[in-house]
């Protein structure tokens, strides 16, 4: 098993487990990007301190994952399924009308709709 970095604009950065090791920069002023950085380490660490996960597109503001009551103002969206083999991830923005998604190795922009599953 490896880990995956992601490297924040400010130096920073966050590990999680994966079956995979991947880098990006995430720009500071991206609260989508982050939230679903924050999301994704939630539902690893969930898998390893339950020795269970979230089969199922699951809310971020989940009591298990990150346990809040809103989202960021910009953030619309904001899901979280595992497998197995990993953690995937999606989140919408209403700026600029984006959407990140984690694949398991990479968060990448995606189309702006929620996919109708998750990989």
């Amino acid at each position: 098993m490896t880990c995956i970095l992601v490297v924040l604009a400010l130096g920073f950065f966050v590990l999680w487990p994966s079956f995979t090791c991947a880098c990006r920069r995430i720009p500071p002023d991206s609260p989508a990007r982050s939230l679903l950085v924050q999301a994704i380490n939630a539902a690893e660490d969930h898998r390893s301190t339950s020795g269970t996960y979230f089969k199922v597109a699951t809310d971020c503001r989940n009591s298990e994952l990150l346990n809040i009551t809103s989202f960021p103002a910009t953030v619309t969206a904001c899901r979280i399924q595992q497998t197995p083999n990993g953690t995937y991830g999606y989140v919408t923005s209403s700026t600029m009308d984006k959407s990140y998604q984690f694949d398991g190795t990479f968060i990448a922009q995606g189309s702006a709709a929620m996919p109708s599953s998750m990989p």
